[in-house]
């Protein structure tokens, strides 16, 4: 192996490893959702087609009509989604020795689903450092310079758990939110901006925490405390607050920094004397809440089904996350198409936000480093490797001036199924295939004798 790896073979590497945590955090949800319907006596098989086929039997229609299928339907659709998750891997040997590379992901789109929340913050992080390097306003100033940018958390009194009559209140509070952006004080103050809802469940067993976090970039002409004000001062009339609790919190964009003394404290950005890299540091520390699942977990660490359940059932067409004012119809700041992002295919499963069953896989085969050289590989030189993230083995050392832990190898399980696909399938073809589910069809056509393993 390479004392040094290759940064486009690291860079394949770490994303791999990535997408197999994630993948592994699904298939913990998907086993607490299973234990969870199993108190209803409702057993679901490990394929969606076998539950499809059996579905009036699973949820006991004969003593219950569609019943247990109403209530749980959406919670049985998560837990599918996120189980489906397939890896396409550039396949090499040497003697006895297999290795990996990644190439591709089939994941789905969920809402919930970890891998998807975790590349969406890539896609968007990566959206905005290219937008933001060089976004002017009609004016012809640069955004990172002129305008402020701040933090804004909106929230609402709910007391005993209920806001405007509701328990699950997040339909309504965005719209609260969309009045208030149309007031004339917003587009005089607020030059553009984006939310995301985020839903947890309160404390002190007082109903559910539902609030919007919202990136924003502030005209320079208004003093931070009279924005904020105004905001109030707004929010309360939307919302129908007359109590002593603001429901805002409003700040300037921070990252963080160590002090001597080791502590944290924030260091907050700065238009015109803060670079991109800080400022973009800036932006993804208040953006974090739209890709936080964790924020569905309960203190133990297991996930709160109960919480996952409600929210499933009532965010049906509800927009959680969107952009405003002159971020409104930036194409640049677009992250559903993926063509920009080859090394990750997104193929929809569930909820997906696109048309189009996947992304872009042009290039990525060409752009393979061969494991065992470090040297870009030939066409010829690998074959395809197909089956879930969770059947790959890693192996690290630490390595840097700061000992970071780097992965240097990874291995096919043997206690996993995967397919060997013979070298002369592209990979566009394979994906193609294995969507189609003709991908063992076409395997078994062309295979040839003594492939080192296929146990689909």
């Amino acid at each position: 192996m390479q004392t040094t790896l290759p940064a486009n073979l690291s860079k394949s590497y770490r994303f791999g490893y990535t997408v197999r945590n994630k993948a592994y955090e699904n298939r913990e949800l998907s086993k607490q959702i299973d234990a969870f319907l199993s108190d209803y006596e409702i057993e679901l098989p490990d394929n969606r087609e076998d539950f499809e086929r059996y579905r009036s039997r699973i949820f006991h229609y004969d003593q219950h009509g569609d019943v247990l299928d109403s209530r749980f339907a959406d919670l049985v659709k998560l837990r599918y989604a996120v189980s489906r998750c397939r890896g396409y891997y550039a396949h090499f040997a040497q003697g006895t020795t297999e290795r990996l590379v990644p190439m591709a992901f089939w994941y789905s789109k969920h809402k919930l689903c970890h891998v998807w929340n975790w590349r969406k913050s890539q896609l968007i992080r990566s959206r905005y450092l290219n937008y933001l390097k060089e976004a002017r306003d009609a004016s012809g100033r640069l955004l990172i310079e002129h305008y402020r940018p701040m933090h804004l958390v909106l929230t609402v009194p709910h007391e005993k758990g209920i806001w405007q009559g509701k328990r699950f209140y997040a339909r309504e509070i965005i719209k609260a939110f969309t009045l208030m952006r149309k007031r004339d004080f917003w587009k005089e103050m607020i030059y553009a901006g984006e939310y995301g809802v985020e839903i947890k469940r309160g404390r002190s067993g007082n109903g559910l925490h539902i609030h919007i976090h919202s990136f924003i970039l502030q005209n320079p002409e208004y003093q931070i405390n009279e924005v904020r004000d105004a905001i109030e001062a707004n929010w309360r009339d939307v919302t129908g607050n007359n109590t002593g609790y603001s429901g805002i919190h409003y700040e300037t964009l921070y990252t963080w920094e160590k002090t001597p003394d080791g502590s944290l404290q924030k260091r907050y950005i700065r238009p015109g004397e803060s670079d991109l890299s800080e400022y973009l540091g800036g932006v993804m520390e208040c953006i974090k809440y739209h890709f936080k699942p964790d924020a569905l977990e309960t203190e133990d660490g297991s996930f709160d089904i109960l919480l996952i359940d409600e929210i499933l059932s009532n965010t049906k067409n509800v927009r959680l996350y969107s952009r405003f004012g002159k971020f409104y119809r930036e194409s640049a700041l677009n992250f559903n198409r993926l063509e920009a992002d080859p090394e990750a295919v997104d193929v929809d499963a569930e909820e997906t936000t696109e048309a189009e069953p996947m992304g872009n896989t042009d290039g990525v085969e060409e752009r393979v480093d061969n494991p065992f050289t470090g040297l870009p590989a030939g066409r010829s030189e690998f074959g395809i490797l197909v089956g879930s993230p969770l059947g790959v083995m890693y192996k690290k050392r630490l390595s840097g001036a700061k000992n970071r832990s780097e992965v240097i190898e990874m291995n096919p399980s043997r206690y996993e199924p995967f397919a060997i696909v013979p070298k002369g399938l592209s990979l566009k073809a394979v994906i193609r295939l294995d969507l189609t589910g003709k991908l063992r069809e076409e395997i078994e056509k062309i295979a040839v004798p003594n492939q080192s393993f296929l146990n689909t």
